[in-house]
């Protein structure tokens, strides 16, 4: 890998953590996760449509889009962590199930083009 993408994925991976996510988790409802992926280069690949996940606690999973960020719907900016909206409290990456933190990177690494 050369410099620059070593420098890209150490920017978009930091840790091995994905930075443009946003991670709620409603246990109420069978899809329990919805991950929300955010930035501009994100909504451009996919038609100008925001891209997200819904996640059962088993990592089962439904991908969707919509003209905005999901978690934006009622309001200009998402809630911190720990804060909650109409998807649920919003949590860290590290809080989610070990095989769901794996389908949140596999889809992440798509997105983003990185290998």
């Amino acid at each position: 890998m050369t410099k620059k993408q070593t420098d890209r994925v150490a920017r978009l991976l930091p840790g091995g953590v994905p930075r443009y996510v946003r991670i709620y988790d409603a246990p109420e409802y069978s899809d329990r996760f919805t991950v929300v992926f955010t930035g501009a280069a994100v909504a451009k690949q996919c038609g100008g449509e925001h891209p997200y996940l819904s996640l059962t606690a088993a990592a089962g999973s439904y991908h969707g889009g919509h003209k905005c960020a999901v978690d934006c719907i009622d309001s200009p900016w998402p809630p911190a962590i720990g804060c909650s909206c109409h998807l649920g409290k919003r949590i860290r990456f590290s809080d989610l199930p070990k095989d769901c933190q794996t389908a949140v990177l596999n889809d992440y690494k798509y997105y983003w083009s990185i290998e």
